[in-house]
């Protein structure tokens, strides 16, 4: 799943809980999420602390009003704190289908709470079942069918295709049985 698939996946599924998701869908929403985050929240929170740095060193420190710049910033800091805030739903919603993934209940997430959050995305790095379980099918079950190999296998440009292979081997015919009443050990005549 490539990043853009993977964003348009997680808000399309914005609060839905119940599922799989693939490791790539749930870790490009997360650097999406992370990006997304930095943007909103810790770019002003950068341009604020060089207002306060600029108000603090210039000749109108003496005054007890913060400078405009550094009002926008705030301003602009809890909008992008509200917005963080509404993307969170998504980013855990993706975290748990990952989880069932993995065959483990969602929850793990409430780990994030408590400050042990590094638990439940180092589980997130685990490669998910195989196999359909009681969270639903198996996302990559296409791919794993398929051997996720293009249909030239392992062939490079430059070097001979690989042989082609019976399909079905040839039907097993067992030996002839002896026939009744002769010794199996007997040495034929001339």
């Amino acid at each position: 799943m490539s990043f853009g698939q993977a964003v348009r996946s997680g808000f399309r599924q914005y609060a839905t809980f119940s599922g799989r998701a693939t490791r790539s869908e749930f870790w490009w929403f997360y650097l999406a999420m992370s990006i997304f985050s930095f943007v909103l929240v810790g770019i002003p929170y950068i341009f604020f602390v060089i207002a306060l740095v600029v108000w603090s060193s210039g000749s109108d420190s003496g005054s007890s009003s913060l400078p405009a710049q550094a009002w926008i910033a705030l301003i602009l800091m809890g909008i992008g704190a509200l917005a963080s805030l509404a993307l969170s739903l998504p980013l855990y919603a993706v975290m748990a289908r990952r989880l069932h993934d993995t065959g483990q209940s969602a929850h793990w997430i409430w780990l994030s709470f408590a400050g042990a959050g590094i638990v439940p995305l180092v589980m997130c790095i685990m490669e998910g079942n195989a196999y359909d379980n009681q969270h639903g099918p198996d996302p990559k079950a296409g791919e794993r069918r398929s051997g996720g190999f293009p249909s030239s296998g392992y062939a490079q440009p430059g070097y001979p295709a690989q042989p082609g292979y019976p399909a079905v081997p040839p039907p097993y015919t067992p030996p002839a049985s002896p026939a009744a009443g002769s010794d199996p050990f007997s040495t034929p005549s001339n």
